[in-house]
């Protein structure tokens, strides 16, 4: 047995993922670095979502003092609170990633 719980990994995970997003190593990542981290962690799915997510505004919401940065808590704060996550916003884009052939269902 490794020791690592679920919650552990996934706390490892999220590391990592904030890690290769704060790409100046000065413990934020900014606005323009989402944008370009977001890009490259799902280049793959844009063509999926017919549009680029707004970045920044995401960032945005997720800023909680607003200083148009996240720290690791904050980032921390938003990846672990699933009722922030799953806003309107979010909901439709994963429903349009799902959604492939454009017909307002999602089949199996």
């Amino acid at each position: 047995m490794c020791g690592l719980t679920q919650s552990d990994e996934e706390l490892q995970t999220l590391r990592k993922i904030f890690t290769k997003l704060d790409t100046d190593k000065n413990g934020y990542i900014t606005e323009d670095e989402i944008e370009v981290g977001m890009a490259d962690l799902i280049g793959k799915f844009s063509s999926i979502l017919g549009h680029d997510p707004d970045w920044k505004s995401i960032l945005r919401s997720l800023d909680t003092d607003k200083d148009r940065r996240l720290d690791y808590n904050e980032f921390l704060s938003a990846a672990t609170n699933r009722v922030k996550l799953l806003n309107d916003e979010n909901l439709r884009v994963a429903f349009q990633v799902l959604d492939k052939n454009g017909d307002g269902k999602v089949s199996a």
